[in-house]
Order: C-alpha cells, then sequence, then structure tokens
C-alpha cells in the first residue's frame, strides 16, 4: 500500500489522494484486491491507484483474493483530508505554536476575508489574501513555528491558486468544513 506525502503533520491531505493497493501471495497467485468504502457493505475490484476526495475521516477496507477465491483478511486503512478553508487556515493559526500576537493579528486578518467573501467582494478579498500569504512568508521562528507556517502558507497558497474554480456564488471563505 502506498500514500502519497501527508499535506499537515496531523496526518492529513489538503487535496484528493491517491492509494495503491499491492498483494502478494506465495502459494497460487492473487486473483485480485478488493475494497470497500462503506465498512465492507459492498466491495469493488481495485483497478490502479483508488482517489480518495471526501472532507473528513475516510475508511477503505481492503482485501485480496488468489486465485482459487480464497480470502485474505480485511485491512483497513484512514485517510483525512482537509479542505482549504480560510476557516481551517485559522484553526490551522490557533493551533500553531508562536507568538501570541502574531496568532491572535494573523487570526483577525484572516476574519476579515471572510467578510470581504460574505460582502460579495471576491477581488479584494484575494488581494487581502495575497498580502497575508506575503506577510506570513516574512515571520521568523520566533513568530511562527517553521513546520506551522509552511502548513497554513500551503492552504492558502492552495486556496490562491484555485481561485478561477471557485468562480462560482460560493468562495472558500464560506465552505466551512
Amino acid at each position: 500500500m502506498l500514500f502519497e506525502q501527508i499535506d499537515f503533520k496531523e496526518g492529513s491531505y489538503l487535496h484528493d489522494v491517491t492509494i495503491t493497493l499491492a498483494a502478494t501471495d506465495a502459494g497460487i497467485g492473487v486473483s485480485h484486491i478488493e475494497y470497500s468504502l462503506d465498512n465492507g457493505a459492498t466491495w469493488k475490484r481495485y483497478e490502479e491507484g483508488l482517489t480518495v476526495s471526501k472532507e473528513g475521516k475516510n475508511s477503505i477496507q481492503y482485501r485480496a483474493i488468489d486465485k482459487v477465491h480464497n480470502v485474505s483478511e480485511t485491512k483497513t486503512i484512514e485517510v483525512f483530508i482537509t479542505s482549504a478553508t480560510i476557516e481551517n487556515a485559522i484553526s490551522l493559526v490557533k493551533q500553531a505554536k508562536g507568538n501570541n500576537g502574531i496568532k491572535t493579528s494573523l487570526s483577525a486578518q484572516l476574519e476579515d476575508v471572510i467578510k470581504t467573501f460574505e460582502k460579495g467582494q471576491k477581488n479584494k478579498a484575494y488581494q487581502s489574501l495575497e498580502k497575508i500569504y506575503s506577510h506570513t512568508n516574512k515571520f521568523t521562528n520566533k513568530d511562527l513555528e517553521e513546520v506551522d507556517k509552511k502548513e497554513i502558507m500551503f492552504m492558502l497558497q492552495y486556496i490562491l491558486e484555485h481561485q478561477s474554480a471557485n468562480s462560482g456564488d460560493e468562495s472558500p471563505a464560506l465552505l466551512a468544513s
């Protein structure tokens, strides 16, 4: 089983995750692998790369079937996906290790971006988000621990890079987790 590299230190991903499953059988050989996304209620034949995209905790069960139809023990893996929202960026800021004044200021600036989105001023909101991103990049380890800074910037960058995909009525700031 292979995973992509995790995006956040608590073990979650910011985007769809593709999982590669493999099995071996020293005896007759593996016929195929099956997986279930609904706690074993239904099973699907695994082909190549299983993509998980649902936000939150995703439990994937899988098992191998050999060429004489023996079924292996079912195993379970969990994949956690965090949505790229400004609310989730604020959560990252609040959980970060660093200067409390910096964290409070950064959270307040992100809250202001949410209010700007709510007023329908998307361009202004994205411009503010770009300024916050640039400002955050200048923080030192005394301001925000490096790993936390990288995670916050990663989420903000993802929101900025995908703004054209969010051109409908909803904005990333309002797509709460």
